[in-house]
């Protein structure tokens, strides 16, 4: 699994607590066949939403606040270093060629409505593999577009993914799966959200609360 381990901030840090990392995979899925990743600018982009803090992680956060750095790897697999406690997966833009004309342009970004915990005591954590099918058409300048609603899942892939290389070294994560919010999903969830507390407020915290 190659990643690329990123230091966390956007519009000043999310949290004061210590980091931990979140690993896993994007897998995007257009019309059956699975996205291959090239180099810089061909990969798809996510952000997050740090529930706490209530602050939003760009892309360029994700990957350590390189302009030009991806926060995925070519391989779909990515390692964000972030501050503890819940994130959703606020949006995802699958492909790069492909500009929302909006911040809620459902032909461009993805709203997957998914979201995963750091917990106090995790050093590192599997979070699963996210994987998006879409059916898209290309339009004559090459852009893709995204027709119809896509499909989300969480894929367990810990045997294959329970260990990754960094700095010659290898680190163990501890599987805790990405869950997926029904009431987000699809849903516009971005910074310019007008009442972004009342849709919080739908999201069933117990799916997070630690099993005793």
């Amino acid at each position: 699994m190659s990643v690329f381990v990123a230091a966390c901030a956007t519009r000043g840090p999310a949290t004061e607590e210590p980091h931990a990392l979140a690993c896993g995979r994007i897998r995007i899925v257009a019309n059956g066949e699975d996205v291959a990743w090239g180099a810089a600018f061909d990969r798809p982009t996510p952000e997050l939403y740090h529930a706490k803090s209530r602050r939003f992680v760009n892309r360029i956060a994700l990957a350590g606040g390189g302009l030009f750095a991806e926060a995925v790897e070519r391989d779909g697999s990515f390692c964000w270093r972030l501050g503890r406690g819940t994130y959703f997966v606020s949006r995802i833009v699958p492909f790069q060629d492909s500009a929302p004309a909006r911040p809620d342009d459902p032909s461009a970004i993805v709203f997957p409505g998914v979201a995963f915990k750091l917990d106090e005591d995790t050093r590192a954590a599997y979070v699963g593999t996210l994987r998006i099918s879409v059916s898209v058409r290309t339009h004559l300048m090459g852009q893709r577009r995204i027709v119809g609603r896509p499909s989300v899942e969480v894929v367990d892939e810990f045997d294959r993914d329970r260990s990754l290389a960094k700095d010659g070294r290898t680190v163990e994560l501890r599987k805790n799966l990405m869950v997926r919010i029904p009431e987000l999903e699809g849903m516009a969830f971005h910074p310019e959200v007008p009442d972004l507390p009342a849709l919080l407020r739908d999201v069933p915290w117990f799916l997070f609360t630690p099993r005793r």
